[in-house]
C-alpha cells in the first residue's frame, strides 16, 4: 500500500472505513510522516 501511495498518491481517502472481522472495521487517517513531515503516510486505527 505505501508503494502505491508514493506512487499514485492517496489511493484511500482520509476518514475511510473497511470492514476487518466481525464487527470490526479499520480507519485509515492521513498524517504527516514522523521520519519526514514533507510526506503523508496512513495510519490504519482497529475501531
Amino acid at each position: 500500500m505505501v508503494i502505491i501511495a508514493q506512487d499514485s498518491g492517496p489511493v484511500i481517502d482520509d476518514g475511510n472505513t473497511a470492514d476487518a472481522a466481525y464487527r470490526q472495521r479499520l480507519v485509515i487517517r492521513h498524517l504527516p510522516s514522523m521520519m519526514d513531515s514533507s510526506k503523508t503516510v496512513y495510519k490504519i486505527i482497529l475501531d
